[in-house]
């Protein structure tokens, strides 16, 4: 099983809601804090971060009826390759149905494109 989610996020208009504190710390992990901390609260990290998670769950299908976003956290390795790690009910859907994933983070000037390909490794 293949599952496709997209998504295209303004930058200006991420950067002007991370200036709210309650915008990071509603839709953002402890651990994803730690990485804006370490970027110093790039506009482009935040912006590819909350782009991810929008396409995860257009992945899903299921809308944020099932998981919260911050079940989700969108995190970096050593190369800057984005990963995911779950907790809650959206770790509970991603074992269920054995996923495993891809992801891309793209950028324009003005606006970030995410695309995750879910996939079972059977």
């Amino acid at each position: 099983m293949i599952k496709l989610g997209t998504d295209i996020s303004p930058i200006s208009k991420i950067e002007k809601l991370s200036k709210n504190p309650k915008f990071i710390s509603r839709f953002f992990t402890a651990d994803e804090m730690r990485l804006f901390i370490s970027k110093r609260f790039s506009p482009i990290i935040i912006a590819g971060n909350f782009s991810v998670k929008r396409s995860f769950v257009k992945m899903t299908g299921m809308g944020l009826r099932s998981f919260s976003l911050k079940e989700i956290s969108v995190l970096r390795d050593g190369m800057g390759t984005p990963y995911f790690s779950f907790s809650g009910n959206a770790k509970a859907i991603v074992e269920k149905e054995k996923l495993v994933f891809t992801i891309s983070i793209s950028r324009s000037k003005d606006s970030i494109f995410s695309t995750i390909v879910g996939y079972t490794k059977d």
